[in-house]
């Protein structure tokens, strides 16, 4: 009776095992360094996301700014900070670097406002007596535009926010009372609008600048009443 018996392992198959191993060894080796270049380069490109956004921002003064505090605000929430305050080139105005949220990229053209929150603190203005407990801030409204990363600041806060939707109208008087920059426009007693500026024709006339958020614009025609 023949049993099969199994051939002996021999130096061929000795060296088809060494072979193996050393062919597996060398991507082994480079497996580790490699995986950590990935990782690092994942978490730089993630840091760089975590930087945010840095613009720089020109005020003719910036009193009570703070590298850290001081924060902007865009539609009622924190998106960035100051990160630095020094003297523009000129020596006149001060430049302050702001880091905002990278989301914020894709909608910061060139005609995009920044302003200071709380520099000028009025009693016939609640909300810039609140804005001067809680500390300055600065607001921002995006707008279109070429991308750039340097801004003039406005002179002073908007009545209204620029991105507000609505229009803009004139409105002649010869006597404005009390009413004042911030006033509110009333339409059956629901706040529709705000007077944006106040300015004198002659002795004893008035023009006010009117700003009514849509869509009560569409409201307004040439028959209109206002007092």
């Amino acid at each position: 009776m023949n049993d099969a018996v199994p051939p002996a392992s021999g130096p061929a198959d000795s060296g088809l095992l060494a072979k193996a191993r050393k062919s597996l060894w060398p991507g082994i080796v480079w497996a580790f360094p490699l995986a950590a270049l990935l990782i690092v380069a994942y978490l730089g490109l993630q840091g760089l996301a975590d930087a945010g956004l840095t613009v720089v921002v020109t005020f003719d003064s910036a009193d009570g700014a703070r590298p850290g505090d001081t924060k902007v605000v865009y539609k009622g929430i924190n998106v960035g900070h100051v990160t630095d305050v020094e003297l523009a080139k000129d020596g006149q105005h001060v430049d302050l670097t702001l880091r905002l949220n990278r989301n914020l990229e894709p909608r910061l053209g060139a005609e995009s406002k920044f302003w200071l929150v709380g520099s000028n603190p009025s009693l016939t203005d609640l909300r810039s007596l609140k804005a001067a407990v809680s500390g300055l801030s600065i607001g921002m409204a995006t707008g279109p535009g070429a991308p750039t990363r340097r801004f003039v600041g406005l002179k002073q806060e908007p009545a209204i926010s620029p991105d507000t939707p609505g229009r803009t109208f004139l409105l002649d008087a010869d006597s404005i009372a009390s009413l004042r920059r911030g006033s509110t426009i009333l339409y059956h007693g629901d706040e529709v609008g705000t007077v944006v500026d106040v300015s004198t024709t002659h002795a004893r006339s008035f023009r006010l600048q009117l700003f009514i958020r849509a869509p009560f614009d569409s409201y307004v025609r040439p028959e209109s009443l206002f007092w």
